[in-house]
This record gives structure tokens, sequence and C-alpha cells, in this order.
């Protein structure tokens, strides 16, 4: 992670620390720069017709900010989980990485996924493939979204479709945590089946790009939901991997 990188995080942990709704609504003015003077814009005349193009100084900088800001992810993540950080003393976490990295050099890639063990450095390698994209990507914590949704569901049929739909259509959607509490000895609770039948179905026709960790073996969500788990298998390979070993956190690594 370069030097402007960390202290894009650390401004936006003191914007956390204060008042966040009120700063994150601001546009980004705070970049010094002196090709665009700070406005993120290069105004030029040619052929007699005033035009504009984004700076190509600062645009990196700001696209980055933009990415921090609206992705969800905690700044203290971002500045943990890189690729760089993410630890290869096993074969296991080094073919997680090396796909990870296929992954991003493929143009016509659309999903990658993570499933098994927890404590794997799933969330890691997902989180440093997020920055590593650089572009714009959205963090979904499935326990705490799934509930969001729960509570709208069968009061408020408009505002269940708002939610659905806008999840649906986010570019690069990151599902944390997929499915976690809601399948026991291969049956799936069924608000969590309905919820995430209606957004990967949306996502599986519309083709929109996905990564998805979750501690459940791929095969076991086909077991619990066949419709969900085939979706899911034909979103993410070939960039699917099944995590084994021992959970990292229990050890201390």
């Amino acid at each position: 992670m370069d030097e402007r990188a960390k202290e894009l995080i650390a401004e936006l942990k003191e914007i956390s620390r204060s008042s966040p709704k009120e700063e994150l609504d601001e546009k980004p003015t705070r970049f010094p720069c002196k090709r665009c003077g700070g406005t993120g814009w290069i105004f030029y005349r040619m052929e007699g017709v005033d035009k504009a193009c984004r700076c190509p100084e600062c645009r990196e900088v700001r696209d980055m900010h933009f990415y921090l800001r609206s992705s969800g992810i905690k700044p203290e993540n971002y500045e943990a989980f890189t690729m760089e950080r993410f630890k290869t003393d096993n074969i296991m976490a080094y073919e997680m990485k090396k796909l990870a990295q296929g992954f991003l050099k493929d143009p016509n890639a659309k999903g990658l996924g993570f499933f098994g063990r927890p404590g794997t450095g799933k969330t890691h390698i997902c989180i440093a493939t997020c920055q590593a994209m650089k572009r714009e990507h959205h963090y979904w914590q499935y326990r705490r979204e799934i509930q969001r949704i729960k509570a709208v569901m069968y009061k408020n049929l408009d505002r269940y479709d708002e939610m659905i739909a806008r999840v649906s259509q986010l570019p690069w959607l990151y599902i944390d945590d997929l499915f976690k509490g809601a399948i026991k000895s291969s049956e799936m609770q069924s608000q969590d089946q309905q919820i995430m039948f209606d957004i990967i179905n949306s996502r599986y026709v519309n083709r929109m790009p996905t990564i998805v960790s979750s501690e459940f073996p791929l095969d076991e969500i086909t077991r619990a939901d066949e419709g969900i788990g085939s979706r899911l298998k034909e979103m993410l390979e070939p960039y699917v991997y099944t995590v084994r070993g021992e959970n990292r956190r229990l050890r201390g690594a």
C-alpha cells in the first residue's frame, strides 16, 4: 500500500471518529494538486469549444478516496487486509493468493469465491482483492445486512423490493460470510433462502460481478438449495476455492 493510500485511511479514521454522515456527504476536495489546483478537472479549449477532462495527476488518488468512502469496509480493515500482508506460509494460503491474483488479471472474470473453514483468511484475501481492483466495490456483511432486509420483508413490500434491487445492482459486490447462521443439517432458513435467491438470481441473470466468502462449502450450500448453489457455481467459476486446514485465529496467527 502506497503512502497516499495510508494517508487516506488515516483521514477516514478521523472522519469516522467525528461526524461521519456530515463529512461523507461532502465532495472530496482536499487534494492539493499543482496541475488542476485541487479541482480534479483540467479545462481546455479545442477548435473553439470549451472542454474538460479529469486530472491525470490526482485521478487515482481521488478514485481511491471514493472507493474507501463508499465500499462499507472499515478503514482499519483496508489497512490490515492487503495482498502484501496476506500470509502464504502454507500451500493452501499460497493457492488462495494465486487464485485471487489470477482473477485480477482476467478481464473477463465475473466472480471469485472462497468457501470453507473459518479463520483461514477468506475475508482477508477478498478485501485485499477488492482493494487491488482499484474500482468501485461494496462490502456486504451477511449477518448484519440480512437482518435489515428481514425486518421489512413482510411489513413493507415496496421497501423490500427497493433493498433487494439496490444490492442486486451494486457494481462489484463482496458478500462476506454468506449464510452465516442460516444453514443447519443441510436445511436453510426460509427467510434467508428467499432473500438470497432474489439477490443472487438477479445478479446471475444480469451478470453482475460478485465476490463471495462463506464458511459453508459450495456443495453444502447446493444441497440446502440447488438453485442458489448452482447459480453461485456458474457465477464464480473458475475462480472458486474450497478452504481447508486449521483456524489461524485459534492458534493466534
